[in-house]
C-alpha cells in the first residue's frame, strides 16, 4: 500500500449518490466481513483479517467526483470510496 500515492492512483471501491452514503460505507465492509467469514479461520488468521481491513479503511476517503487531486483518474462519475493505492 502506497498511503503517499497521488488520488489519482488510488483504488476506487464505491460510488455513491451522497456523502452520507460514502461515510456509512465502511460500516458496511466491515459487516459483510463479518457475515463472510469461514468458520474454520484460525484466531490469528481473523486478527490479521481484521487488522487488514481496519489499516485499508484508516487509509480510505470520500471525494466528489469533480474534487481536484483526483484528476488523470479516468473513472470518476459520483462519489467514491477510495484506498490508497496498492504497489
Amino acid at each position: 500500500m502506497d498511503i503517499k500515492a497521488p488520488l489519482s492512483r488510488w483504488q476506487i471501491v464505491g460510488r455513491f449518490d451522497s456523502t452520507k452514503d460514502c461515510n456509512e460505507y465502511p460500516d458496511q465492509l466491515r459487516k459483510m466481513q463479518r457475515e463472510t467469514e469461514n468458520p474454520n479461520i484460525s484466531p490469528v488468521e481473523k486478527r490479521i483479517e481484521e487488522g487488514t481491513m481496519n489499516i485499508l479503511l484508516a487509509n480510505s476517503q470520500c471525494i466528489a467526483t469533480d474534487d481536484p487531486r483526483i484528476k488523470g483518474n479516468p473513472d470518476t462519475r459520483a462519489y467514491k470510496f477510495r484506498h490508497s493505492a496498492l504497489d
